[in-house]
């Protein structure tokens, strides 16, 4: 029998790119987050164990030996003169990843991130991350990704960063849906972009709560369409959620989306349960990856081997 390739997901949260690994047939044998309604949340589903800890709290000997280490780091410390404050707590988390991963050695590695920073510093920020995982022995590329493209029913723009040990091939998943594939030469490889109403049309009926905000800017005023992917990126806050197709800006409180709605646009199965209130199943499906992109990036790791 074939071995199952061994995966250490750091910055798990509730375990969207974990479960698309997971999926596709990769053993995740580590898994860790501070946040205490995302371990929950990623046991329950998942039925595997979570280590409640910040990373920076955690000695590289827990860690087991394995073929891929992933996670997504924050770079809201990056200095905008020019690389980042290493003094910066935030910081803490992306010299953490990189330091693991020069310890276990992996033979890949996968990084996600907010397409910010692709713009940071002209594009400085990038290049030198991109050298860091260069100098500890990786050949890298990283791909913008549209999450639309994969079949995800929103527009929800990500950086991937893909590391490999020299002598691996580094893929990259090729889309599977566009707005128009007739305009294509292949029009029979693609399918149109999913649309919201596709998505979560037959929960209209449904009375699940969802966030209950005041029109009062122009972020709270987005209104999904039902005809097309959601113009909107599903973020982390209660109080970014989109209106409903059904709702009103002329009500004092809109019907937005519900915490299922957003799971759906996040392409979770509705098997998949998030504890805790609704301001904090809204923060977990905001922050995963969208479970069929990274099981789109999973089957590309695996081609690469």
């Amino acid at each position: 029998m074939e071995r199952k390739l061994r995966v250490c997901s750091l910055f798990s949260g509730c375990g969207g790119l974990d479960f698309g690994f997971h999926q596709a047939g990769f053993e995740i044998v580590f898994a860790i987050d501070s946040y205490a309604r995302a371990c929950q949340s990623y046991e329950l589903n998942l039925g595997l164990p979570i280590v409640q800890k910040n990373v920076q709290d955690l000695s590289y000997e827990d860690i087991p030996d394995c073929d891929l280490i992933m996670g997504g780091f924050p770079c809201q410390g990056f200095s905008t003169a020019g690389w980042f404050k290493k003094e910066d707590a935030r910081n803490e988390l992306y010299v953490e990843m990189l330091e693991v991963i020069k310890a276990k050695k992996p033979k890949f590695f996968l990084a996600e991130n907010v397409m910010g920073l692709l713009y940071m510093e002209n594009g400085k920020v990038l290049s030198y991350i991109l050298n860091d995982f260069r100098k500890i022995g990786y050949k890298v590329r990283y791909k913008a990704i549209n999450c639309v493209n994969y079949g995800i029913p929103q527009h929800r723009r990500r950086i991937f960063i893909l590391g490999a040990k020299p002598g691996f091939e580094i893929n990259f998943p090729a889309p599977t849906h566009l707005k128009n594939p007739k305009a294509t030469l292949f029009p029979n490889r693609y399918r149109r972009w999913k649309t919201v109403r596709q998505a979560i049309g037959d929960l209209e009926g449904l009375d699940d709560p969802y966030p209950k905000g005041r029109i009062n800017n122009v972020q709270s005023r987005y209104k999904v369409r039902p005809n097309e992917p959601s113009r909107y990126t599903i973020l982390a806050s209660s109080t970014k959620i989109p209106i409903h197709y059904n709702g009103s800006l002329e009500d004092e409180f809109p019907r937005r989306l519900t915490a299922r709605e957003c799971a759906r646009l996040q392409s979770f199965s509705d098997t998949f349960q998030f504890c805790g209130p609704l301001s904090a199943q809204i923060k977990q499906i905001g922050n995963a990856v969208p479970p069929l992109m990274s099981y789109r990036l999973a089957q590309a790791v695996k081609a690469s081997i």
